[in-house]
């Protein structure tokens, strides 16, 4: 046992430099071929067919022609995990009592101290997408492990970024940010509910119970009608089983949910928004522009194509990276 705890620490240094050798690829790889030809042909990896990205029907398709071809300022701002308390206090500052509370955030993963930390606490790079890391107490890792994981976290979160091609999380140097961990009264993660809005309207919420569980997910409609369909990848495979799950009650605090995601809503063509509900509140999760990246699969799949006629696409404001050899 001790020889391995030796060998992993000998080749921790060797993966995080192949991981930084994978995002230099990735990036060469945009270059020369351009964000197009990436994104699709990713997509035709989850969905063995190329999008149409010049008259996109789907909705899997429109969201891969949003992240190519539409950009705010502002977005890079609502979608980073640190940043979006500034756009939430600026633009709903009445809602910013219900960010999930803040405990520290470093910029520099050597500035991490462990008596920054309240426990239990949950450390996410605020540009990644599931690059978090949920802490219990001080003694679950050392301190060579804890700056080795967050060092880990930054570098797939920025690859993510660069391979998605969704300019909002591209950034030099991303926040560590670490929140105080949500639970419910049994120490549960609290249910998490994604709010989806097509052009300021609420189609339909997706919600995820006892992630670290049983890890059940439903779709219902704004009067909480449950609906039959699944949107995520394989999702032909998990349809069964949570077709068969008992329905999730409307969460405590829905109305509230719903009034402030009407109004974060009105600054995107497409978006999601993600609470989290609470026995004595709810919390703002996060903001995100393009569920997926474009790369979900819905089962039944006309469900695509029924949800893409719903969304109207904006005016092209961007062009994306053509690359050098077409």
């Amino acid at each position: 046992m001790k020889q391995l705890k030796k060998n992993i620490k000998k080749y921790k240094p060797i993966y995080l430099f192949y991981l930084r050798i994978i995002g230099i690829w990735i990036r060469l790889k945009i270059f020369l071929f351009g964000e197009k030809r990436l994104c699709s042909k990713e997509y035709s990896t989850f969905h063995e067919v190329s999008p149409n990205l010049k008259d996109p029907k789907g909705l899997n398709e429109k969201i891969v022609w949003l992240k190519l071809n539409y950009y705010k300022k502002y977005f890079q701002t609502c979608s980073d995990k640190f940043l979006v308390r500034q756009f939430i206090k600026k633009r709903h500052p009445e809602y910013a009592d219900k960010l999930v509370p803040l405990i520290k955030v470093y910029k520099r993963t050597k500035d991490f101290r462990w008596d920054d930390l309240t426990y239990p606490c949950i450390i996410k790079a605020s540009n990644g997408s599931g690059q978090n890391l949920i802490i219990n107490n001080k003694n679950e890792y050392s301190d060579s492990e804890i700056r080795y994981e967050l060092k880990r976290m930054k570098i797939l979160a920025n690859n993510l970024a660069v391979s998605s091609c969704e300019h909002q999380y591209l950034t030099r140097n991303a926040f560590l940010v670490v929140e105080k961990l949500l639970e419910d009264a049994n120490g549960n993660i609290p249910n998490d509910y994604k709010f989806f809005y097509f052009n300021g309207s609420l189609e339909f919420i997706y919600c995820s119970v006892d992630r670290r569980g049983i890890n059940v997910r439903q779709i219902y409609d704004k009067d909480w009608n449950r609906l039959e369909f699944m949107w995520v990848q394989h999702a032909e495979e998990f349809y069964d089983e949570y077709s068969k799950s008992d329905n999730i009650p409307v969460p405590k605090h829905y109305s509230e949910m719903l009034k402030v995601s009407n109004e974060i809503a009105k600054d995107f063509p497409f978006v999601r928004v993600d609470f989290y509900d609470t026995e004595e509140s709810y919390y703002i999760g996060e903001i995100t522009l393009h569920h997926g990246g474009g790369n979900d699969s819905f089962y039944p799949e006309k469900y695509d194509l029924y949800y893409g006629d719903k969304l109207r696409l904006p005016d092209q404001n961007r062009k994306p990276w053509g690359g050098l050899i077409k």
